[in-house]
């Protein structure tokens, strides 16, 4: 009944509009009716584990931090578990990431991490976001495809019975439109003060 009032009150997402509530919030909401481990394991959820060193985060150190985060939520959680599966996804994700930046720059890849489960459709997703005109565009076809895949395990795992899948669910999506909402105000204030520097700069004399 807890997680029914929970999960009943939360608004719709959709990733490129503005959440009602913070991811902070959320958390705020969610220790009201949830506690111990569970509650541990959702203020550690993250789809970035490890970006909060400085605000950055480098490829190895996403990889190093998330297998970091998978390995915790093994010893925590069944193996169906929405958040196990994602995590497995996303490694490998990641995986195919970097065998792609290998064979583009003709190296060794020393980010490739074993025993990862194979997921069909990770190469695919890699591959279109590296042919992608810009790095903003690549970063949306990477999170769209994580949006995408939440939805899909939310399905698989019948998240709508109330479960505490649906809320990791929840918090995953809600982060992943949080970053593109910070994204939107970036891209506003550049464009901003490039149209400020175009105006402070003198006309030219034909």
């Amino acid at each position: 009944m807890e997680l029914f009032s929970l999960l009943s009150s939360l608004p719709y997402l959709k990733l490129y509009e503005t959440p009602y509530y913070t991811f902070a919030e959320f958390l705020e909401l969610c220790s009201m009716r949830i506690s111990g481990v569970q509650m541990a394991l959702l203020e550690q959820l993250s789809i970035l584990p490890g970006c909060k060193k400085n605000g950055n985060i480098t490829g190895k150190d996403y990889d190093a931090e998330y297998a970091d985060f998978q390995n915790r939520i093994r010893k925590s959680l069944p193996e169906r578990a929405l958040i196990r599966k994602y995590a497995e996804w996303e490694m490998a994700l990641r995986n195919s990431l970097a065998k792609i930046r290998a064979s583009k720059w003709n190296r060794t890849e020393n980010s490739l991490r074993e025993n990862i489960a194979y997921e069909a459709d990770t190469e695919r997703i890699a591959q279109a976001a590296y042919t992608a005109a810009n790095p903003l565009e690549r970063e949306r076809i990477l999170d769209e495809a994580r949006w995408d895949k939440l939805d899909e395990l939310t399905r698989i795992n019948h998240c709508h019975s109330f479960t505490f899948d649906a809320v990791c669910a929840y918090g995953l999506k809600l982060q992943l439109a949080e970053k593109w909402v910070r994204r939107s105000g970036e891209a506003a204030m550049a464009n901003l003060n490039k149209a400020a520097e175009l105006v402070q700069q003198p006309s030219v004399q034909q």
